[in-house]
């Protein structure tokens, strides 16, 4: 498995990109993800997160089966400049 800071000498392709996502709330994200065909399961997630599963048939106690949380207060700063 690679170290965590490897992960900080990856480069978009198109980092320039991420200035249109960066601001999106958790009600965009979760229609982003519906859009893209995901399950968003509000149930499943900890606390204020929604869990978002790769599709509706996966058991949400699958933990294999999902792609992100997505917490109520995302920040910009989450994704970092590029």
């Amino acid at each position: 498995m690679p170290s965590p800071s490897s992960y900080r000498e990856v480069k978009l392709a198109h980092g320039e990109l991420v200035d249109r996502i960066k601001n999106l709330t958790q009600k965009e994200w979760v229609r982003v993800c519906e859009k893209l065909g995901l399950y968003v399961c509000p149930a499943f997630g900890k606390g204020s997160h929604f869990a978002v599963y790769k599709d509706n048939v996966c058991l949400p106690e699958d933990s294999s089966c999902c792609v992100v949380t997505l917490p109520v207060n995302i920040y910009p700063n989450f994704f970092k400049e590029i």
